[in-house]
C-alpha cells in the first residue's frame, strides 16, 4: 500500500474523553528490508487533555520485533 492512500480503522470508545483506533498497513517490501511485513497501529487520542498516543507494532520479519511510541500534544 502505498503512503497518502487511506485504510480502513477500527474505533472504539474507552471513555467519555477517550478513544481507541486500530489499523494496519502491508508493506510489500518490508521497511528498511526486502521481506514483507505487517505494522499494527494503535492510536488513542484523549479529549481531556488534547493529547494522542500511538504505537506502531511490526511482524512479519525474522528478527526481533521493531517498536515505536510517541505522544503528540496541542501547542502552546
Amino acid at each position: 500500500m502505498p503512503y497518502g492512500q487511506p485504510v480502513l480503522a477500527d474505533l472504539k470508545q474507552k471513555s467519555t474523553a477517550s478513544f481507541v483506533l486500530r489499523w494496519v498497513v502491508e508493506h510489500p517490501g518490508g521497511l528498511g528490508g526486502p521481506e514483507p511485513t505487517t505494522v499494527h497501529y494503535r492510536a488513542v487520542p484523549n479529549l481531556r487533555n488534547l493529547k494522542i498516543t500511538v504505537v506502531a507494532s511490526e511482524t512479519g520479519r525474522n528478527r526481533a520485533q521493531q517498536r515505536g511510541t510517541g505522544v503528540c500534544a496541542a501547542g502552546r
